[in-house]
């Protein structure tokens, strides 16, 4: 996956700050980024793993960020990125 072909979340600017500062929130926004770009992420995982990652741009940064904080193992899910969402989602309780 070429680096123009990632997909970004942001949030809308009707939301306002408060929403914006949820740590649910902005969890589950990186989440669905990294679902978004599976293959790119799998990729950069596998080259980091191998020690063949020479450079990082910002946002492959906040994504081994995330993924080292959180302990995720993104190759135990394979090409099931929808089964990665399902365990990882945080899910506010009412």
């Amino acid at each position: 996956m070429q680096r123009s072909q990632r997909i970004t979340f942001e949030m809308p600017r009707s939301q306002g700050p408060k929403q914006s500062q949820d740590p649910d929130y902005l969890y589950n926004t990186m989440l669905f980024e990294i679902y978004a770009n599976w293959e790119f992420v799998v990729e950069l995982m596998t080259k980091f793993q191998r020690g063949d990652l020479k450079q990082v741009d910002p946002m492959e940064k906040d994504w081994l960020n995330f993924i080292m904080q959180n302990k995720i193992e993104i190759h135990k899910y394979g090409e099931d990125s929808d089964t990665f969402v399902e365990e990882h989602f945080k899910n506010k309780k009412a």
